[in-house]
């Protein structure tokens, strides 16, 4: 089954998301070993009731992360209430959730208590979680700002251009983005942890007594957040008065690679220069609530994590190949000596395809599962 991000509307995930809320605030109410109707469940915990149908099976499924049901006849009885509820599913994309969730929760497992309170606190970048939990691999940072010079022509050798490269880690971000949101939110209704997905991760350079330099990194505060992304909305808009940057919207920049760069370096000089930070990066700040994590994460991994990677991989195919069938085109005004002429041009390349599935194969499979692919696509690099 391939995740599809935008298959339901907002109206299902906030049912879904109320009903985690009810059916844990109202559990109090449920005796173990009793029995109840589908309809009495469903007027316990405060939940709307279906006569049938999926929603009626996706209901029973998110009740079942709460307690352990048996069915006796058109009944259920409650064999056990769970002392945290177990990690479920969403959305009717199961399998994918399902193993995203299992990862974060593996991960989350690993983290080391810190502080007087002994919280259990991280913050990281967005496609550094996405690396962390298999979506992508090392390759995504080595050709996403194409700062390696090296590794862009071994690319070009392979018939994938710039551009390319862009518009796949673009595509790449948003929708490993968009997952970990959803998976984290998940995690949070659930009581496993809370997560700001909005927040900064400052970093600085700095010398030891040693004399040697180290990088040090700590949580934007509130007013931190605010700060940056005030600053980066006036430098925006001094550019575009300016004429530096065409753009119309920062969503916009980020899919022009020039002006974008131009962009973050006057933001990256700016704030420096005035608060003394090195650079400032989008982060996710999660802080895990439940105590017993290590002891629901599975214990092997990595099986979970080939098995994503394979969903991710088809589907960025498949957005890739609905891409490529659009035959997009773009009209362009060439000037002439006398009357301009309006031409239609493709937006994507005769070469698109391939080069979306070379890059989805460098991107995110490992080393063997880009031999079984094809090992001519791209030899990834020794460490």
């Amino acid at each position: 089954m391939v995740f599809i991000l935008d298959e339901h509307g907002m109206g299902d995930r906030n049912n879904m998301e109320n009903s985690f809320e009810l059916i844990r605030d109202n559990l109090y109410k449920i005796n173990a070993g009793h029995t109840y109707t589908y309809k009495s469940l469903c007027t316990i915990l405060g939940l709307q009731y279906y006569s049938g149908g999926n929603s009626k099976k996706r209901q029973l499924r998110e009740i079942e992360q709460f307690m352990e049901l048996e069915k006796v006849g058109r009944s259920y009885r409650v064999i056990k209430i769970y002392d945290t509820p177990l990690p479920g599913t969403v959305h009717g994309n199961e399998k994918y959730m399902g193993l995203l969730q299992d990862i974060l929760i593996k991960y989350l497992s690993t983290i080391e208590p810190t502080g007087l309170a002994m919280m259990r606190h991280v913050y990281i970048s967005p496609m550094g979680l996405a690396y962390c939990c298999g979506i992508v691999n090392e390759e995504y940072e080595n050709i996403n700002r194409g700062n390696d010079i090296g590794r862009m022509k071994e690319l070009a050798e392979k018939d994938i251009q710039e551009k390319d490269v862009q518009d796949f880690c673009r595509r790449m971000y948003q929708f490993a983005t968009q997952a970990l949101k959803r998976a984290l939110s998940r995690l949070e209704n659930i009581g496993y942890i809370v997560a700001d997905t909005d927040t900064f991760e400052i970093r600085k350079t700095e010398e030891s007594r040693s004399g040697a330099f180290i990088l040090s990194s700590r949580e934007a505060t509130k007013e931190e957040v605010r700060y940056i992304k005030g600053m980066r909305r006036k430098i925006f808009r001094e550019m575009k008065e300016k004429n530096k940057i065409t753009a119309n919207s920062m969503a916009e920049l980020n899919l022009k690679p020039k002006e974008s760069r131009d962009f973050y370096d006057k933001v990256r000089v700016t704030i420096e220069a005035e608060k003394g930070w090195g650079s400032e990066v989008r982060a996710y700040g999660i802080t895990v609530l439940a105590p017993n994590l290590s002891d629901i994460a599975v214990k092997d991994i990595e099986p979970k994590k080939r098995q994503l990677r394979k969903l991710v991989y088809d589907r960025m195919v498949e957005i890739a190949e609905k891409n490529a069938q659009k035959n997009i085109t773009k009209e362009e005004i060439i000037d002439g000596d006398e009357d301009p002429t309006i031409i239609k041009i493709p937006v994507h390349r005769n070469g698109y395809l391939d080069a979306q599935k070379k890059l989805a194969r460098i991107v995110i499979l490992d080393k063997n599962e880009i031999r079984r692919k094809g090992a001519d696509i791209l030899q990834i690099p020794k460490k």
